[in-house]
């Protein structure tokens, strides 16, 4: 690869690229997840989990996983907004996000898990949705579990990108009818740049 530098023409700089067997670059990027298992939703719920943008870093969120069962089978609807503003009020813990690398500095983006709804949702847009038919939560339903995967940045994607601390990626119900014993699974993958 040649890139020119300065104003002669012709002067190149060497550039190198490390790739994986199926050449495929490989980043060496801080790497981080945070994984909620057992969440029951309250009634009508809005945003679930949310993760909030760092002052001091560009956050790229790279995958989203997210499963659920309940008492009796059915079909929940799920979807992924893009915040402009920050949500207000509601009751949240902050999980503790694990890195990827032990190396790798303390993850600066903010993550809120709600257990009551914000009172106020900020500004923002659907990025994307998907309905999710889940199973009987007792062993034995005869239903398989597919996660719903949102898998961001590839070859040829963009990851969701956070600059600052306004900015926040939420997994939210919108507000639909929770049924009885409904459990939510859900894991975000991000990187820290």
């Amino acid at each position: 690869m040649q890139i020119n530098v300065g104003n002669t023409p012709g002067q190149a700089a060497e550039a190198v690229v490390t790739v994986d067997a199926n050449g495929n670059i490989i980043q060496d990027v801080s790497t981080y997840s945070i994984a909620v298992v057992d969440v029951n939703p309250v009634a009508n719920a809005t945003d679930l989990l949310q993760i909030i943008g760092s002052a001091t870093k560009t956050i790229c969120i790279n995958a989203i996983r997210i499963t659920a069962d309940s008492s009796a089978a059915g079909e929940m609807d799920f979807y992924l907004f893009k915040r402009s503003a920050l949500n207000t009020g509601g009751t949240s813990t902050h999980p503790t996000p694990v890195a990827y690398d032990s190396n790798n500095p303390a993850a600066t983006a903010v993550i809120n898990l709600y257990s009551a709804n914000p009172s106020a949702l900020g500004a923002g847009s659907i990025i994307t949705a998907s309905q999710f038919i889940y199973p009987v939560s007792s062993s034995g339903s005869g239903i398989p579990m597919f996660p719903i995967i949102f898998q961001f940045e590839s070859q040829t994607d963009q990851a969701i990108t956070l600059r600052g601390v306004n900015q926040s990626l939420s997994i939210s119900l919108n507000g639909q009818t929770i049924p009885s014993g409904f459990s939510v699974y859900m894991t975000i993958e991000w990187t820290e740049q």
